[in-house]
């Protein structure tokens, strides 16, 4: 193709610009994907033991004693959700 001034135009100059960009692109994207890999495969894992918690504080207290400091509505509310809730397992 010739332009306006007489000299002729280089597509090869568009065609290399597109394929740089495509394999910056490409590369790009496979490092995402590779550091996207190596920290699901490699990151933090679920630990070696687990045992349950122990609920027993320094100062055991009883359920009534517990209540006590509750207000009419938490008192209300701490009824309801002992009634439907599982038991606690014993150690």
């Amino acid at each position: 193709m010739v332009s306006s001034s007489g000299f002729r135009r280089d597509d090869t100059h568009d065609r290399t610009n597109t394929s740089r960009r495509a394999r910056i692109i490409l590369a790009a994207l496979v490092l995402l994907l590779g550091a996207f890999w190596a920290g699901a495969r490699f990151g933090p894992a679920s630990p070696l033991k687990s045992k349950p918690c122990s609920w027993s504080s320094s100062t055991p207290m009883s359920i009534a004693q517990r209540d006590a400091a509750l207000t009419e509505d938490e008192a209300i509310n701490v009824r309801i959700y002992r009634q439907v809730s599982p038991p606690w397992p014993t150690f």
